[in-house]
């Protein structure tokens, strides 16, 4: 367990692990997060179509995926 520890806190003092995770944390916002705020923002437009009493029928991009 020490000899773990001791391997870990060397990684996350080490420069170029702190970068690698600086960069893929640049890049999750820059992809994840623009869409999943699309799919929350499709999500809010389809539950509006329902309580405007439109009926889905499944034609949508989400349900042509599956």
């Amino acid at each position: 367990m020490k000899k773990s520890q001791h391997l870990l806190s060397q990684l996350i003092e080490d420069e170029k692990y702190i970068e690698r995770i600086k960069t893929f944390t640049l890049k999750r916002e820059q992809t994840y997060d623009k869409e999943i705020e699309k799919v929350k923002q499709d999500i809010g437009e389809i539950i509006t179509s329902v309580e405007l009493g439109n009926i889905l029928k499944g034609k949508c991009k989400y349900c042509q995926l599956f």
